[in-house]
């Protein structure tokens, strides 16, 4: 081969492979064990059929295969270092950006009153200054970032009015137990209700704006997505029956469901309810019934029309509901005295 040194074959028959610079090794081997292969530049053809020959092409394979897999965790471990390094750089940007953490509870403990920091709330609704942070810590702080302000939220709030009548943590208590300023408002509007609740600041239907904004009027409130006319019925039961339906009032006045269900029926009203459903429902939650339905609304239809289960024996069974309590008075007495009819 061109460039290369000859092979040379000692008396005992075994092959010495010589290696250059300019060309690769060549080791020859039998028409039965011919097949192409090549490993790092080494490209191995027939010689002869010596075993000698054959081992020293496996040496120089397995030599080249421990150098590839060398080079190969060297750029591994490389690749780590690199990683880690940006993940320390990208976490050294983080905190030189980060705004100082402030610990209301620290500052509590230390002896430190609202007033000490918020020295103009009374009067505002204003966050301390750095200056008022100066007052007692005197001492110039290397690299001091101020502290991230509160959100601000689009509200209409009276802080002087409140604060007159009201201690700091009527409102403001859970600020005893953080560690860090939260960056975010101090009040969810749970806390308005506390005293609000009862009494209110406006009427139901304009409760939100009165605090709001009027822009916020039409807003609908976070829960009340794509779906939610689909499944606002259920909202309503667990609500309402569940003792929670002044959450709904708060928006909504007490009879707005008709406005859309006296055309629209619910969504459990289907085909076979009137036929078959309604009863059992009415049995198990009457409640539920009358909250769209006048009391009356049962007789319109079953003056003339028995319920299914008034058929073949009933007259001689319908004792057996007075084992329900009211069962007959239910649907009877306040609109016909049936039971004169017979029972006379």
């Amino acid at each position: 081969m061109s460039g290369s040194k000859p092979a040379r074959t000692t008396s005992a028959g075994n092959t010495i492979i010589t290696a250059t610079s300019t060309s690769a090794p060549t080791c020859r081997r039998s028409s039965s064990m011919r097949r192409a292969s090549s490993w790092a530049g080494f490209r191995f053809s027939p010689v002869t059929n010596s075993n000698a020959s054959i081992a020293t092409c496996i040496r120089l394979w397995s030599g080249c295969r421990r150098i590839i897999r060398r080079r190969a965790m060297s750029m591994k471990r490389t690749t780590i270092a690199i990683g880690l390094a940006a993940l320390v750089l990208a976490a050294a940007a983080a905190l030189a950006d980060a705004p100082a953490i402030f610990s209301h509870k620290l500052h509590l403990e230390q002896g430190a009153g609202c007033a000490d920091c918020h020295n103009v709330a009374a009067g505002a609704s204003l966050a301390p200054t750095a200056e008022s942070c100066s007052q007692c810590h005197e001492q110039p702080m290397l690299g001091a970032k101020p502290a991230s302000p509160p959100r601000r939220l689009k509200l209409v709030f009276d802080h002087p009015k409140h604060a007159a009548s009201l201690e700091c943590k009527s409102c403001h208590a859970a600020v005893e137990t953080d560690a860090e300023a939260p960056g975010k408002a101090v009040l969810a509007p749970a806390d308005c209700f506390r005293c609000h609740e009862e009494s209110g600041v406006a009427t139901p239907e304009n409760a939100c704006a009165a605090c709001h904004g009027k822009d916020m009027r039409k807003a609908p409130p976070t829960d009340h997505k794509a779906a939610w006319l689909k499944r606002h019925g259920k909202e309503a039961d667990w609500r309402v029956f569940g003792d929670h339906g002044r959450e709904c009032n708060l928006c909504h006045k007490e009879n707005e469901c008709a406005s859309c269900h006296r055309q629209r029926r619910p969504a459990d009203h289907t085909g076979l309810w009137n036929v078959r459903l309604h009863g059992k429902a009415a049995e198990w939650d009457r409640n539920r019934c009358q909250t769209c339905h006048e009391t009356g609304l049962c007789i319109r239809c079953h003056r003339e029309t028995k319920p299914q289960n008034h058929v073949g024996n009933w007259r001689f069974i319908h004792g057996r509901a007075g084992d329900d309590g009211a069962g007959c008075k239910t649907c009877h007495t306040p609109f016909d005295p049936t039971c004169v009819d017979c029972h006379k």
